[in-house]
């Protein structure tokens, strides 16, 4: 679906520009001499910690400020553990985006909520720093999705409310129904299209179970 392959693709565009990515080498508070996992790239990065250090590496909870030729870039106040972010904590970033939650082996990963700076929100499960597993997804014009996602994008059971006068609710004329002011599509999403609606997960396996066994009979049959 046009309006799903749109919205997610400048998400993700927001999240891989804003959020740094780390590789397997160090870098060194010049002051302290405390080291964390650095990001893909050194040239023109210093940082500075301000937290406990251990075997001299950032441990515990501390507050760590990325610079980029001499500029702050991001800044991240939580926990580390043995120079990764382990733990609670909130990533700010220098475009206004933010994140706070749940951190494991330096990545996204468990409850968390990110906050974009355009004001696009979301609130779920995070996995290998990709919305995984639970959440809901706000967008600023009062449109939100609650459901299961998979690496970034809807997937499993969910519901869609698309406020009035969204203009992507043409892209669902026949898969959805008015309540108030929003026009609600349920049903399973794969890859973020939708591929059955339906008005509960149960009813979504049965209606999946149906149109798989009436498929396995027409090959059946195309093999006969």
């Amino acid at each position: 679906m046009k309006m799903n392959h749109l919205i997610f693709l400048s998400t993700l565009m927001l999240m891989s520009a804003s959020f740094l990515s780390y590789a397997d080498n160090e870098i060194s508070d010049k002051e302290t001499g405390c080291k964390i996992w650095n990001s893909k790239s050194l040239v023109g990065y210093t940082i500075s910690w301000a937290g406990q250090c251990k075997n001299g590496k950032a441990d515990g909870t501390g507050s760590l400020q990325w610079f980029y030729n001499k500029r702050p870039e991001g800044r991240y106040d939580g926990d580390y553990v043995l120079g990764k972010m382990q733990g609670h904590g909130t990533y700010a970033m220098d475009d206004g985006s933010r994140y706070i939650g749940e951190f494991q082996n330096n990545l996204r990963s468990g409850r968390g909520a990110y906050l974009w700076a355009d004001g696009t929100r979301y609130e779920g499960d995070y996995q290998n720093n990709m919305m995984d597993g639970k959440g809901t997804i706000y967008w600023v014009d009062g449109s939100y999705y609650v459901g299961e996602f998979q690496q970034d994008k809807k997937f499993g059971f969910g519901k869609l409310s698309l406020v009035l006068n969204n203009p992507y609710i043409k892209e669902f004329a026949d898969s959805g129904k008015w309540i108030g002011n929003y026009y609600i599509v349920e049903g399973v999403f794969a890859d973020d299209d939708l591929i059955a609606s339906c008005p509960s997960e149960v009813a979504c396996i049965k209606q999946l179970t149906q149109v798989m066994q009436v498929n396995g009979r027409i090959n059946a049959k195309v093999k006969n």
